[in-house]
């Protein structure tokens, strides 16, 4: 366990210090792109190494969730053979957090407003019409951040090229499908710990449900739990929740992620115990507001995806205790040009990417490099990472 908790914190460690060339540029968006008449603020996008219109953009975009959690440093792994292009997107700038507060006091319904997936949409769009014109762009995304990239994929199908996508966070794809949500029946699992540390907790369990009784699995997940707050401190040394529009946004987040969850769409109760109840108790200031005078609440028009010509490789995880594995497969019936590719792993994919096995399996897929895939195919089959059933791939993914 030390040995193992040792080499995850090296990956970590060196995913946050890689250094590299970028420049970085700011861009007038509206407050908000539905009424100009608003006012504009200013994001920023940063280009890694030298753009080059000769080859292959990819965009990346990280929500406040995503960035609370350490990541694959992507541009690092990238670079040379793509232009990497980082959005650095309106949660980071104060300039909207003052638009949503007077004299102290936060309007919850216009922090939704300025801060939702429709607003992060056009603001990439933005992005993408500066850089690229009429060209289109390629994305990689995965977990929370996900949903923003599937909103402006519902909104602009022709300006994408194609899209990896990893355990997106899309509930409502959960909800609407009545797949189950994870759930330890045990009041005790939540009584000495933390929403937050719970959250966590769940975003970085992979373990295989295993064929033992239900004394035995509460055991097994309060000794997990037990070990992974003795360790926890290792992945995480950054606090953002302080800071004003990203503790904001966060909220808005939360809120978008928990209406997906609803089955009413109605305020949830208090009290009740979950993985989820971290995102619950964060966003209450906005379901609040929603309850006392409802505001709209945008929704992603998966529908849509039968236009989408470009190609999407979704990598999910089967054991994936924030959103149900199922939820990729209906994804996938979505998208009739999609690839899913499921692995035996947790939400974060730590297995997989020790000894940077995800990293070398995307790379091989966007260079579309025959020798690369077979090669990183067979490292991940060669350490059982790769699950199969009907739905999932077991061939390596075309591009």
């Amino acid at each position: 366990m030390k040995i193992k908790t040792y080499i995850l914190f090296l990956f970590f460690f060196f995913s946050f210090f890689n250094i590299y060339a970028f420049s970085s540029f700011e861009l007038r968006v509206p407050l908000n792109h539905n009424n100009l008449s608003e006012g504009y603020s200013f994001i920023q996008y940063q280009i890694v190494s030298d753009f080059d219109p000769s080859i292959e953009t990819i965009l990346i975009y990280s929500d406040p969730i995503d960035d609370y959690f350490p990541e694959v440093d992507w541009s690092e792994i990238l670079r040379g053979k793509f232009n990497v292009v980082k959005i650095i997107g309106r949660h980071n700038f104060d300039s909207f957090f003052k638009n949503v507060s007077k004299a102290g006091e936060i309007n919850w319904s216009r922090s939704y407003m300025i801060f939702n997936q429709y607003q992060i949409a056009m603001d990439i769009e933005t992005v993408r019409a500066t850089l690229m014109k009429e060209n289109k762009v390629s994305f990689i995304t995965g977990s929370s951040s996900a949903t923003a990239i599937f909103q402006y994929l519902s909104m602009f199908p022709e300006k994408v090229k194609s899209v990896i996508c990893i355990n997106p966070l899309l509930f409502d794809l959960q909800k609407n499908l009545s797949f189950k949500k994870f759930e330890i029946d045990d009041p005790l699992f939540y009584k000495n710990t933390s929403p937050e540390s719970l959250f966590k907790f769940g975003y970085y369990a992979n373990f295989i449900e295993k064929n033992i009784n239900a004394e035995e699995k509460n055991n097994f997940y309060h000794q997990s739990l037990f070990t992974f707050n003795s360790y926890s401190y290792l992945f995480f040394n950054k606090q953002i929740t302080n800071e004003r529009s990203r503790s904001l946004a966060l909220k808005v987040r939360f809120f978008e992620h928990t209406y997906n969850l609803q089955e009413n769409k109605t305020m949830p109760e208090e009290g009740k115990n979950s993985l989820y109840s971290w995102m619950y108790i964060e966003s209450r200031p906005l379901w609040l507001s929603h309850s006392q005078i409802p505001f709209s609440v945008v929704g992603v028009f998966y529908d849509k995806g039968e236009i989408y010509s470009g190609k999407i490789l979704i990598i999910g995880s089967a054991q994936n205790w924030l959103i149900h594995p199922k939820s990729f497969e209906a994804l996938a019936e979505f998208y009739p040009t999609s690839t899913l590719f499921m692995v035996n792993d947790g939400h974060a994919m730590l297995a997989v990417k020790e000894g940077s096995l995800l990293q070398n399996f995307v790379f091989a897929y966007l260079l579309d490099d025959q020798k690369m895939k077979i090669s990183s195919f067979t490292a991940l089959r060669k350490e059982g990472l790769i699950f199969q059933n009907q739905y999932s791939s077991d061939k390596i993914p075309e591009r």
